[in-house]
């Protein structure tokens, strides 16, 4: 199980870099995204990492909803974060 949530989280975080770098993404896979991490946030809400997890998501709501633009320094911080949990739960 941790395994496909780090392979999930990896996806997420080429999606942010994809994002980041201004290419375009289709907006069901942003969504789609963003609600993956804000329910796993939730799930495991007790743990520092989730709440990271939680506001993510919201970051990627934020970009789906054009409330911030992607700026690239955000989506790169998110995915550098989302990358290395996602190494370590591979690995």
């Amino acid at each position: 199980m941790i395994k496909i949530l780090g392979a999930a989280d990896m996806a997420v975080a080429v999606f942010f870099l994809l994002l980041g770098l201004k290419i375009a993404i289709p907006k069901a896979l942003i969504l789609g995204f963003a609600l993956y991490l804000i329910i796993k946030g939730a799930m495991f809400i007790t743990d520092i990492v989730s709440i990271l997890d939680l506001a993510v998501g919201v970051i990627m709501i934020l970009f789906y909803f054009a409330i911030i633009p992607s700026a690239g320094i955000i989506s790169f911080v998110c995915a550098v974060f989302l990358a290395q949990k996602a190494f370590f739960s591979l690995v």
